[in-house]
């Protein structure tokens, strides 16, 4: 892995790029040489058996794996449509924790919808504002499920996009609880980047309906 860096260092110094195939191993010393990874072709065939997602995939697991945070390295969820996960749910579980899924090919519904979600993240500026997880204990934005977890990418004082998944089996009724004074604004109006709806925000609530393994991505200004 050393060699391979280096060898790609000496041709792109600017932006040496070394993208690692990692399913079902973690290894931060052969990792540490690595620009970006991608994990999860172990659960291509895996069956389903009517389990739950998260009976195959814990979220302490999620973090501690697939994430990339713990040691510095950018990752990708690799998600094979319906095996055992569709795109839909791979986005709900993965997008809370800041990576995205690779989307199954261009054209797709799962592309198309990872387009949408791309352009309001490069759009807000994404990867120039603060990220909160659903876990940190001071976040901004709380919701009324323990099934509903929201991760926050905040420019304090301008703007914020907000995920927001359900990880429970039933559709719930969610509520957003905003807090004005940690957002650093007060939100009145928020969009929903993959339909294109809006919503009042009302005494710092934002509500909506939101179905299991569905995510939401919302901007407020």
């Amino acid at each position: 892995m050393k060699r391979i860096y280096t060898i790609c260092y000496k041709h792109r110094p600017n932006e040496p790029f070394v993208n690692v195939h990692n399913s079902t191993y973690f290894g931060p010393p052969t990792l540490a040489f690595a620009t970006s990874y991608w994990d999860g072709e172990q659960f291509a065939g895996a069956q389903r058996d009517n389990k739950h997602p998260l009976e195959l995939l814990p979220l302490d697991s999620f973090r501690c794996e697939f994430m990339g945070h713990n040691i510095g390295v950018p990752a990708d969820f690799l998600v094979y449509e319906g095996n055992p996960f569709t795109y839909q749910e791979g986005l709900a579980i993965a997008l809370i924790h800041d990576v995205f899924p690779r989307p199954p090919g261009f054209g797709t519904e799962g592309f198309e919808l990872a387009s949408k979600i791309w352009k309001a993240f490069e759009e807000f500026g994404a990867t120039e504002s603060q990220w909160i997880p659903y876990w940190q204990e001071d976040r901004p934005v709380k919701t009324n499920s323990e099934d509903i977890y929201a991760s926050t990418y905040l420019k304090k004082g301008k703007g914020a996009i907000i995920v927001v998944s359900n990880l429970g089996k039933e559709t719930l009724q969610a509520e957003l609880k905003l807090d004005a004074k940690g957002l650093g604004f007060k939100p009145k109006l928020a969009k929903e980047v993959i339909t294109t709806e809006s919503f009042n925000v009302k005494d710092d609530r934002l509500k909506f309906s939101l179905p299991p393994f569905k995510v939401r991505v919302f901007l407020l200004r």
